[in-house]
């Protein structure tokens, strides 16, 4: 503390606070309302950071990306993923057809799931996915069982499982 003719000036110097005039023991109406209006600025912003770490936090912790298949044309796509997991499955196919020696007329093939398809069209070798007169199960992968009759005269029956693979085509002979 220094005295210079009555008057004393306190130095705050721990948080950086100006020197406060005091004449004659009496702190100043002007500087008691700077300090009330620092007082109020600081709290303000207190207020404002409080407010900005909240929001912040509550904003960006635990905001992990949830993980999936991000492609809707497989068979397990996931709408709310926002990254990949590089586990996306695709539907495949079995081509069931005939030998073009087989003489047969139509086969009509029943999948396990009641899905069924008519061969048309018998070929001399083995026909690409998808091709005309052969019937063409779509399915997700996995094993599925099917069975197969003519339908004139009727006398060739088949059954048996195929196995689809993703984004995979397996042909069946029946005959």
């Amino acid at each position: 503390m220094y005295s210079y003719k009555n008057t004393f000036v306190y130095l705050h110097i721990q948080k950086f606070r100006p020197a406060k005039t005091i004449k004659n023991g009496a702190i100043s109406k002007s500087h008691k309302s700077r300090e009330i209006k620092k007082q109020n600025k600081m709290e303000k912003v207190k207020m404002l950071l409080c407010g900005l770490v909240l929001f912040s936090t509550t904003t960006f912790v635990g905001c992990k990306k949830e993980t999936g298949c991000t492609d809707s044309s497989a068979t397990n796509f996931k709408s709310s993923a926002e990254k990949d997991d590089g586990n996306c499955t695709y539907k495949g196919s079995a081509t069931f057809w005939n030998l073009t020696s087989s003489s047969l007329e139509t086969v009509v093939v029943l999948m396990a799931d009641n899905t069924s398809g008519n061969i048309t069209v018998d070929y001399a070798s083995n026909p690409d996915c998808g091709d005309a007169g052969c019937f063409t199960y779509t399915a997700a992968p996995g094993t599925y069982s099917y069975s197969a009759a003519e339908v004139s005269p009727g006398t060739s029956t088949w059954s048996g499982s195929v196995t689809i693979t993703s984004k995979g085509c397996t042909t069946v002979k029946l005959y």
